[in-house]
């Protein structure tokens, strides 16, 4: 079948955007309107991962709530403004009951950054000792959490994707190794700047 030479070149809407136009919300950039300008590129990644760790705080903050469930909460709505900030900030449609639905799904593929925030909440309902475990153990986990989930949505921002058509469990994963090699890196050079 032979294209038209009267649509000048116009590019299809894909679904997502087709969503996200009729939200009222500018569709994401995708790969043939992103910016090819490399220091705007790098600006746009600097501003989104600044947006991320200043919900990293908040997030280790929420975890310092000491009622047991009600930290999890607290967590979990410091994370979904996280992406909010993160969806306004690539012009990308934004749903909270999709991206709600996307944190409780990182329960399960997350690993233990975050199996370990219901566990250090749940330590709190031990008398004394558990409960100052949970306070130590928790901030740390979710200010992982935070920083695995922003990562994700940042990565996945970048190319194009939205809320809509993110596919949790591979990002997750890939950010999770990421995490653990720049970890690795970094012990690395805490022992070679040491034996220096």
């Amino acid at each position: 079948m032979e294209k038209k030479s009267d649509d000048l070149g116009a590019k299809p809407a894909t679904k997502a955007s087709g969503d996200a136009t009729m939200a009222g919300i500018a569709p994401s950039p995708t790969p043939e309107t992103t910016p090819h300008d490399d220091a705007a590129v790098a600006a746009l990644k600097l501003e989104a991962r600044r947006i991320v760790k200043s919900y990293m705080t908040w997030s280790v903050a929420a975890g310092l709530v000491p009622v047991p469930v009600l930290d999890l909460a607290a967590i979990s709505a410091v994370q979904t403004k996280m992406i909010e900030a993160l969806a306004k900030h690539y012009s990308v449609a934004f749903n909270k009951e999709i991206v709600q639905s996307i944190i409780g799904t990182a329960l399960g593929v997350g690993g233990t950054a975050f199996v370990a925030a219901p566990a250090g909440s749940l330590l709190k309902l031990v008398p004394v000792v558990g409960t100052l475990l949970g306070l130590v153990v928790e901030p740390a986990v979710a200010a992982s959490a935070t920083y695995i989930l922003g990562e994700t949505f940042i990565k996945h921002f970048e190319v194009g994707g939205t809320i809509f058509d993110i596919d949790l469990t591979q990002k997750v994963k890939e950010a999770v190794k990421d995490g653990k090699e720049n970890i690795a890196s970094l012990r690395r050079d805490i022992k070679e700047t040491a034996a220096a």
